[in-house]
């Protein structure tokens, strides 16, 4: 039997990490999930277009070619073509069952990691990922990849004060494998390319600042996803995990209405 949950995938005007997203919109859609994606003013995301450059580079550090096709079949659906805007007044998380919140690196992804209006939504949103029979009626589940945690590091918990991420089980792009990046971006003079906050700012130091209990992962390139133990909150490092990332949220979603 087909799903049918609802899913939003919230994406930065530009600079997006193009795998990130296609993978969930087709592994979702393909399940018979109805995925619809967001922006902050209701344009058209655009995706790191130097990922997706050919040659050496495109295949060191870009996106493969099966990503690039599947990058440019989501960008054909009607769905990209008209996405909605997380910042209108009649934007409600609350109506999706799954929300996704991807990554990418270089600095236009800023503009998305630092929103307060999507840092609220996610808010409003979290606690319905809470484990137990609180959230039977209505259980939600909630994906980050890469640099996407940061959204929850940054937005805070305007009863505590805390950050989104305080206290939940995390992975995100490591240290080793920013780091890595990096490194090997020199080859082609890109500077502080891979570096979203600078030299001395890690997604993995930054989630543990804000009071994440950070997962490393193993130290290799296979495929990793950590599912939080108290909240349907499903959480990866970088893009060759996005395959097992988007079925065990496509799994969560299932279990969460079958043993809430």
């Amino acid at each position: 039997m087909a799903a049918t949950y609802r899913v939003v995938i919230f994406l930065a005007n530009e600079g997006y990490e193009p795998t990130e997203a296609s993978s969930p919109w087709r592994v979702l859609t393909s399940s018979g999930c109805s995925v619809v994606f967001a922006t902050e003013e209701g344009g058209i995301g655009v995706g790191d277009e130097r990922l997706l450059q050919k040659g050496l580079f495109g295949s060191v550090l870009g996106v493969s070619p099966a990503g690039v096709k599947e990058y440019e079949a989501m960008k054909a659906s009607l769905e990209y073509k008209s996405p909605l805007s997380w910042s209108d007044p009649s934007f409600n998380i609350l109506s999706y069952d799954i929300a996704i919140l991807p990554g990418g690196h270089d600095k236009p992804i800023r503009q998305y990691l630092e929103s307060q209006s999507l840092h609220r939504h996610i808010s409003k949103f979290l606690p319905y990922t809470k484990r137990g029979p609180k959230n039977s009626s209505a259980p939600k589940v909630l994906g980050a990849i890469c640099h996407g945690p940061l959204v929850l590091a940054f937005g805070k918990n305007d009863e505590t004060g805390e950050s989104l991420i305080h206290g939940l089980e995390s992975a995100t792009l490591p240290k080793w494998l920013e780091m890595t990046a990096w490194v090997v971006s020199q080859a082609w003079a890109l500077g502080n390319y891979y570096r979203t906050y600078g030299t001395r700012n890690w997604c993995e130091e930054q989630i543990q600042k804000a009071g994440a209990v950070f997962r490393r992962g193993p130290m290799n390139m296979g495929p990793f996803v950590h599912v939080d133990p108290n909240y349907r909150y499903i959480s990866a490092r970088f893009p060759g995990d996005c395959e097992l990332w988007s079925r065990t949220l496509l799994e969560e979603a299932k279990n969460a209405q079958e043993n809430p």
